[in-house]
């Protein structure tokens, strides 16, 4: 396949992919919308429909409310006129053409006495208040409701006055001038001032004009605009027959879970809405149901779909066709560079490669094209110069053989030269170590009688170094036991002078004693004399003698206290004196001490430096030793080199003599490789 096609097919490929899947995703898309809006629209009708339904209703609920709440209130005044209350529907009936009729109810006896009403004056032939009022050409009409029975009261009367509030009936079929009419009741009770139920007002509202009013929502060709009751009785629908009779079951289910809500429903390809309403006041729900067929719904989105593959259509044969002018545009190139590198193959450097100048794909290829053509050129033009490199080696060659011989030939004659001066440095290398053996073993000889010397002087160092270390530390225990006798000294010295200020305080504490004695007796002597005094005063000095009598106490007290601390006191000086002599005593002892001590440290002293000379002198000979042995070492050592510095002069002279035959050898082998070469 050419790269023509190869290219149509491939892009014709994916641009039909791709129309494809937008395609598909478009209708999905457009039927979604269109389902949507035609869901939408149809809940907008339901809820619309519902809306208007309800104030139909609403209108006959409010009117029975109205006449009821009028009625009620004649009740509460007394009023038993039953003409009065007829007025009351009278009038609601001819301002309401569009209502069948409407009705009053009281119960027995509650507008006077029944009994003298039968017959007549909007009472049943028992006499009962029950007209039923309707529109009659011009006027209003009545006629006694039909009660009981089949009638249906207990729906629109019975139920309301038990429940205590407004009710709408299911629709029915009433007779009105002799005409079944299908309608439905909004019932409004009378209570009484305890609110217990008495009576009831009715409105009957035709469903004709509710029906009406409903079909005018359908809006799709296909499908049903209908109206049903809270129990599911239709009240509106296309098909007649179907009016008063109630929905199938799978309807009736629907509406009993929605209440007020809205239901969508696709089934047997018809969408259904339903939407309730509630009757005001009642608690009950009547429902809007608006059905299309799905196709009619869809019928935009299935148009536009139409049109969309319409479109598709055309533009994929105008895509296809732009992909064969494509592969055109795209293959046309490649065709001229391939046919170009076939003549490259067969040697046309000439040629001018086209498309150079193009900065696409087509571009890069020409480029690459030019560079195989420059490199064939190139090629060429190293070939050329190989071969002329060629005839520069042949040349070379025979240069390079006259300069192989005039080598060889000198290398010969340095190699013998070499080979002859090897022999004699290796004679003279075995000479140079008998000598340096010979050394060596003088040399040992005196190195060991060193190592003995050497040996007995660092005895003697050691020795010296240990006395001297021992006369340090006598040294160093001396002066501490020096300063521990000074320090004893010191202290005793300390407490001779505190003892002696003790022995000062106990005679200043004596001498205050005494003196406290002697205050004590001056005391003594002044009480005596009070008292005497107080004896001559008589009653009038009896306080006075006591007083005197107590300081008499009191002195003589303090002469005894005195006394016996004059007595401590004494003793303390007697001990304290004892002490001062006994410390003396110490203190000069200690001061012997120190002297004794001073004099041992100083011939420790002169010992130590005796003994550190002697260990000065032993290093120093010890240090020669160490020398002597140290410079034996070294000429045992430079003989031992010698030795080995004429070992290696041999053995150097045996290799040297050894490499030259080899590199005579070698250069040999490497001569005639080169000739062969």
């Amino acid at each position: 396949m050419s790269l023509r096609n190869r290219i149509f097919f491939a892009s014709s490929g994916v641009f039909l992919v791709g129309f494809l899947t937008l395609i598909l995703a478009v209708t999905f898309m457009t039927q979604a919308t269109s389902q949507k809006s035609g869901e939408d629209l149809i809940r907008k009708t339901a809820e619309a429909l519902a809306l208007d339904a309800g104030k139909t209703l609403a209108q006959a609920q409010l009117a029975a409310r109205a006449a009821a709440d009028a009625l009620e209130g004649m009740q509460h005044a007394g009023v038993s006129d039953r003409n009065a209350y007829a007025a009351v529907m009278q009038h609601q009936i001819s301002q309401n053409k569009h209502f069948v009729g409407g009705g009053a109810i009281l119960e027995p006896d509650m507008a006077g006495n029944d009994a003298d009403n039968a017959g007549g004056n909007f009472s049943d032939d028992k006499g009962r208040f029950i007209p039923y009022f309707y529109n009659d050409g011009a006027k209003v009409a009545w006629e006694p409701l039909l009660f009981g029975g089949d009638s249906g009261s207990e729906e629109w009367y019975d139920k309301p006055k038990n429940l205590g509030h407004d009710t709408v009936t299911e629709p029915y079929l009433y007779p009105v001038n002799n005409v079944d009419v299908l309608m439905a009741t909004a019932s409004s009770p009378i209570k009484d001032a305890s609110g217990r139920g008495i009576g009831g007002a009715t409105i009957d509202v035709s469903l004709e004009g509710l029906q009406k009013a409903v079909s005018a929502g359908q809006t799709y060709e296909s499908g049903y605009v209908g109206l049903l009751s809270e129990t599911g009785v239709w009240v509106s629908h296309p098909d007649a027959a179907l009016l008063g009779q109630k929905a199938d079951a799978a309807m009736v289910g629907k509406i009993q879970s929605i209440k007020n809500e809205a239901a969508f429903t696709t089934e047997n390809g018809t969408v259904e809405a339903i939407k309730g309403f509630e009757l005001d006041g009642t608690g009950q729900h009547w429902f809007i149901v608006v059905a299309v067929d799905e196709s009619e719904l869809l019928a935009s989105a299935n148009s536009t779909m139409q049109m969309s593959l319409l479109l598709a259509l055309g533009l994929l044969v105008a895509g296809t066709f732009l992909m064969w002018m494509l592969g055109s545009t795209i293959a046309g190139p490649v065709q001229m560079l391939t046919a170009r590198m076939r003549k490259l193959a067969e040697g046309d450097v000439d040629t001018p490669v086209a498309y150079l100048d193009r900065k696409d794909e087509i571009g890069q290829m020409a480029g690459a094209l030019e560079i195989f053509v420059e490199n064939e050129t190139e090629r060429r033009s190293l070939q050329n110069d190989t071969e002329q490199a060629q005839h520069s080696q042949l040349e070379r060659q025979k240069t390079v053989e006259a300069l192989i011989e005039t080598f060889e030939r000198d290398v010969h004659a340095v190699l013998d030269q070499v080979s002859g001066n090897s022999k004699r440095m290796e004679q003279t290398a075995a000479s140079l170590d008998a000598i340096a053996r010979d050394t060596s073993a003088k040399v040992s000889s005196v190195a060991g009688s060193s190592e003995v010397a050497q040996s007995s002087v660092q005895t003697v160092a050691s020795a010296a170094e240990e006395l001297s270390a021992s006369i340090s530390e006598i040294g160093r225990q001396i002066g501490q036991t020096k300063e521990v006798v000074t320090s004893a000294t010191r202290a005793a010295n300390d407490s001779n002078d505190k003892v002696g200020s003790l022995d000062s305080a106990a005679q200043k504490i004596g001498e205050v004693v005494s003196l406290i004695q002697a205050i004590a007796e001056q005391t003594n002597l002044l009480a005596l004399n009070a008292t005497i005094e107080a004896a001559r005063a008589g009653e009038a000095g009896k306080g006075f003698a006591v007083v005197a009598a107590e300081v008499k106490e009191l002195a003589t007290q303090t002469a005894k206290a005195t006394e016996e601390i004059s007595t401590q006191v004494t003793g303390i000086q007697s001990s304290t004196r004892n002490a001062v002599g006994s410390i003396q005593e110490i203190a000069s002892t200690m001061e012997e001490v120190n002297q004794f001590t001073a004099a041992i440290a100083a011939a420790i002293s002169q010992q130590g430096d005796a003994t550190n000379e002697i260990s000065h002198n032993v290093q120093q000979a010890a240090s020669c030793t160490s020398d002597m042995s140290n410079s034996v070492g070294d000429v045992m050592q430079a003989a031992e080199e010698t030795s080995s510095s004429a070992a290696d002069v041999l053995s150097v002279s045996q290799s040297v003599s050894e490499h030259a035959q080899g590199l005579q050898a070698t250069i040999a082998d490497f001569l005639s490789r080169v000739r062969a070469a």
